[in-house]
């Protein structure tokens, strides 16, 4: 019996600190498969995204509720409705005028994520963390 209590209380002291992470974002490029990285603050909502030009890219996110609409079509719907998953959108930008719109999906469980950016230059990414 405190086993089994005491594996409930591991399970969500852990489960907070996923929450309360940092996570490195991997956004990958699907024309040429470029690299690039990002970091997203669980707890301040903050996100910044580092371009190949060496632009810094800072943003907000916000958790999105079922059924709001998005200004494009994301295949970041593949989890739609699931316990723990939270679709996330952002707004990156930088002081030359660079925006990136991010969506995602982020598992407060496990601490991963997938979804898709694409920045107003036209390049579009795949995100995985």
């Amino acid at each position: 019996m405190k086993r089994g209590f005491f594996l409930v209380v591991l399970s969500v002291f852990l489960t907070g600190l996923a929450a309360c992470s940092s996570h490195r974002l991997n956004l990958v490029n699907p024309k040429d498969g470029m690299t690039i990285h990002g970091t997203y603050h669980v707890a301040s909502d903050r996100i910044e995204v580092r371009l190949p030009s060496g632009d810094l890219l800072k943003g907000q996110s916000v958790s999105l509720q079922e059924g709001v609409p998005l200004f494009y079509q994301d295949d970041a719907s593949l989890h739609d409705g699931a316990p723990g998953i939270n679709k996330v959108y952002a707004i990156l930008t930088d002081e030359k005028g660079t925006m990136m719109e991010a969506v995602f999906h982020y598992n407060r469980w496990n601490g991963h994520g997938i979804g898709t950016a694409k920045t107003n230059r036209g390049e579009v990414y795949k995100i995985i963390f």
